[in-house]
């Protein structure tokens, strides 16, 4: 009797190819580094004109217009993620490339951690901003 498994059939050789194409065509976000600010920053002026408060859901980020709503995602565990507008810029002197505020990375890590590999998903782009 002739093996007929699933793999060879021509319907699941469709699929596999089906998936390698979808996966070429969008590729996974590269994995970033990720800090918080808090204390030092909040009440402080940011770069969209409004006042940082550390309890807000909030990042400072250079790839997307301010206003920007993401979606950031713990790198290790995707099932834990934090919704957050883009409401500052992060320095070019930091190595890390997106500050989130103290309330939203308590959501991904632990605060003492002070660093954490994240992944980010623009979920709507804000483009009014001017000069951008």
């Amino acid at each position: 009797m002739k093996n007929k498994g699933r793999r060879n059939s021509p319907f699941f050789i469709i699929m596999i190819k089906f998936v390698l194409i979808i996966l070429s065509i969008f590729p996974n976000e590269d994995t970033i580094t990720a800090s918080w600010y808090g204390e030092k920053w909040n009440g402080r002026v940011m770069a969209n004109g409004e006042i940082y408060d550390m309890t807000k859901n909030t990042a400072a980020y250079n790839k997307v217009p301010l206003g920007t709503k993401l979606r950031v995602y713990r790198a290790r565990d995707t099932s834990r993620f934090v919704d957050v507008i883009v409401t500052d810029r992060v320095s070019k002197q930091y190595s890390h490339r997106i500050d989130l505020s103290k309330s939203a990375f308590s959501v991904l890590g632990k605060l003492k951690r002070g660093l954490i590999k994240v992944k980010i998903e623009t979920m709507i782009i804000n483009e009014t901003e001017e000069g951008e």
